[in-house]
This record gives structure tokens, sequence and C-alpha cells, in this order.
């Protein structure tokens, strides 16, 4: 993919965006991390990367498909968002725009980026230590015992791995098979809108959240949530009951806890910033601690794995050193 070909690609659309802007279409970003910030900049500079989305097909006939699939998710979403949130009723069809939208959101990101390529670097990882040594030596023809052994451990031990050549294309696998999985369940499912007049709300860099009571178990997914909530614009947010089907959108009272719900959860799911209008600042009474949102899905240790191949092949190698008593 050449230099000349490199696109801007927009992990939170612009026209999702709008909805917290001025005017001018600024808003402010507050930025956490190392270095947190705080600044005001176009919709057109917010959660985009060059290339993001850009995978090298083999086919050239394949080129710009997988932008131009978000594309059409957004340009029939955004209309039937503009519907919504001026109350008016949807069709069949805009209402599976919405949630199309809304599953592709919450899946698109980096930080849903970083989880797809964590677990392939994790399972190749678990693969070559199962194998064992030996079978890496073999299958990089080296016999230098101490070159086999800096490789395992950078590689297998500490998981010095670059991103694999596929981790564009299998985050966006991912993303298809997820939102054409769940999107038609969320189609059916009730929602609920809350709109809030003194009140203001803000998103973020993952404006589709989770929600599940703390007894729930660990584990909450798109299907399982509770509740799934979404900051349409600075005073109107959706609320989707995945569990609760039905096909009608109710209005529930812009009440304190609910507004104190809608902030909370988007400040615990941002990944790396939060979105708002220029002239709202982030609420008080949001809880003082964040666990970072970005690439921390859980993972399995890959020292278990060692040590099952290490054990397998203790096992195999006595069962032949038996086998070859007995022959003798």
């Amino acid at each position: 993919m050449g230099q000349d070909k490199a696109r801007r690609h927009h992990q939170v659309p612009q026209f999702y965006l709008r909805g917290f802007s001025d005017g001018g279409d600024r808003v402010k970003v507050v930025r956490f991390g190392d270095r947190p910030s705080t600044f005001i900049a176009s919709v057109k500079n917010v959660a985009v990367e060059a290339n993001f989305y850009a995978v090298d097909w083999l086919d050239p006939a394949r080129e710009g498909l997988a932008e131009q699939l978000i594309g059409d998710i957004e340009r029939t979403a955004s209309e039937a968002l503009r519907l919504l949130v001026r109350g008016q009723e949807l069709s069949v069809e805009q209402r599976g725009a919405v949630a199309t939208w809304v599953v592709l959101q919450y899946v698109r990101g980096r930080g849903k980026r970083a989880d797809s390529i964590g677990l392939q670097k994790t399972m190749l990882r678990a693969n070559l230590a199962v194998r064992g040594k030996q079978r890496l030596a073999s299958q990089l023809g080296l016999s230098d015992i101490a070159r086999i052994d800096e490789i395992w451990d950078r590689v297998v031990v500490r998981g010095e791995l670059p991103d694999p050549p596929t981790a564009r294309y299998n985050h966006i696998r991912m993303m298809l098979k997820t939102v054409s999985r769940v999107a038609p369940a969320y189609a059916l499912a009730h929602w609920q809108l809350v709109t809030f007049q003194r009140r203001r709300l803000f998103t973020s860099d993952q404006p589709v959240c989770l929600w599940s009571r703390p007894s729930d178990d660990p584990g909450i997914g798109l299907l399982t949530a509770d509740a799934v909530s979404v900051p349409l614009t600075r005073n109107i947010g959706l609320v989707i009951f995945p569990q609760i089907p039905s096909n009608t959108i109710g209005e529930s009272a812009p009440t304190t806890q609910y507004h104190r719900w809608f902030t909370t959860q988007a400040w615990m799911c941002a990944e790396e910033f939060l979105i708002m209008h220029p002239d709202d600042e982030v609420p008080d009474r949001l809880p003082s601690q964040r666990e970072p949102q970005l690439g921390t899905l859980g993972l399995p240790a890959v020292q278990q794995f060692i040590e099952i191949g290490e054990a397998w092949h203790a096992r195999r190698d006595h069962a032949w050193a038996a086998e070859a008593d007995t022959s003798s």
C-alpha cells in the first residue's frame, strides 16, 4: 500500500461527532494517558488515522472494500439517527441501520484492534510453546542452542513480536462477523431515549458502553449486557436493552440518576479521550479511578502453555525411551 493511497479513516464518524460540536464543527477533546491534555479540534481531526481500515487485497478489485462497507453503514445510519433525535418514528430498515451502526461502532476502534492483535500474538506464542523448542529450531533451520534460546525467550516468553501482517484483515473480518450476528438482535431489542434539558452529555473514542449489574458474572458481551448506552448528542442518550425483545422506542424522564449513569459510563468506557461540546466541562462526582481501556483484553498466560508443552514432550520422550528399551 503506497503512500500516495493514504486515506484518513475515522474510528468515530464525523456525523456523530457533530452532535457534540459547536457551530464551527469543533469539539473539546480531553485526552488521558501519561501526558493528559485538553484542546479544541475540528471533528475532521478527531479519532482519525491514516489507512486504519485499508487492507492489501490480493485481488485489486477488492481495493477499498472495507472502507466502502463502513461508509455505506454510516450513510444509512446518519439519516436514521437524525430522525431518531428529532423524535420521529423509524421504519424497520432505519431501526436496523441504527442497530448496525451501534454494533459497528463498538468493535471498530483502536481498542478492539489492539485486542485482536493481542489475541493473535498470544495464540501464536501458545502454539509455539506447546510445540516446544525443538520444533521451533527445526522450523527455523537452526542448530545453535544459544540462538534458539534467545529467540525462544524473546518471542515465546516475553512476547516481543511485530504486529501480524493480517492484523487489519482479521480485525475487519471480526467487525463484520460481529455486526452480522449482533445487529439483528439490537434491532429487535427495546430502546429508550432520554432527553436532558439542562444537563449535558459527552462521548468518547468508544461511544458504546456495555452495562451489567455488579453481581453479574464477568465477561460482559454485546448480547449479555443488561443495557447498552450511547450518547447520541449533547443532550440525548439512547439505551438499548439486548435481553428485552421489543420493536418500540420509549422515553425516560431525564433524572439525575440517568445523567449520572450516562456520564459515568462514558467516562469509564473511554479508551484514550473524551469528546464534548467546547463550552462543556467534565462533570464532578465521576469515579476518581478508571482502568485503562485500550488493549486490555484478558488473555491466558503463555507460561501455562510452555509448561503444557514441556510436560507433553517429557511424557512423549519417556514413552519413546520405554518403547526403545522394550524393543532392545
